[in-house]
């Protein structure tokens, strides 16, 4: 009877730990992927960025044009 009993612990035990992995696993997986997304989104916040300054830049190179055809 105590054999049973110290053998249902350990398969509970085993089980439990199976189950601990199997969250872990899925944890790390799902870490991976998140990680991934914010690479892209600093990607896209970089491009962005790029894109503002240059948009910066050719509105300060039209400033004149549109002052020129104001003053007309």
């Amino acid at each position: 009877m105590i054999v049973a009993l110290m053998v249902g612990v350990v398969l509970g035990a085993l089980i439990v730990g199976l189950g601990m992995l199997a969250a872990l696993s899925r944890a790390r997986v799902r870490a991976t992927e998140l990680d991934g997304a914010v690479a892209a989104l600093r990607t896209d916040n970089e491009a962005l960025r790029v894109q503002q300054g240059q948009a910066r830049a050719l509105d300060d190179v039209l400033q004149p044009v549109r002052d020129s055809l104001e003053s007309l």
